[in-house]
C-alpha cells in the first residue's frame, strides 16, 4: 500500500492526465 502511493504521487507529479491510474493504484 505504502509503495502504491508513492508510485501514485510520482505519476501524478509527472503527469496528472493519469489521475484514473493514480486512483486506481490508490484504490490497490
Amino acid at each position: 500500500a505504502a509503495d502504491g502511493a508513492v508510485a501514485a504521487g510520482v505519476a501524478w507529479e509527472n503527469a496528472p492526465a493519469n489521475s484514473a491510474t493514480v486512483a486506481v493504484k490508490i484504490n490497490v
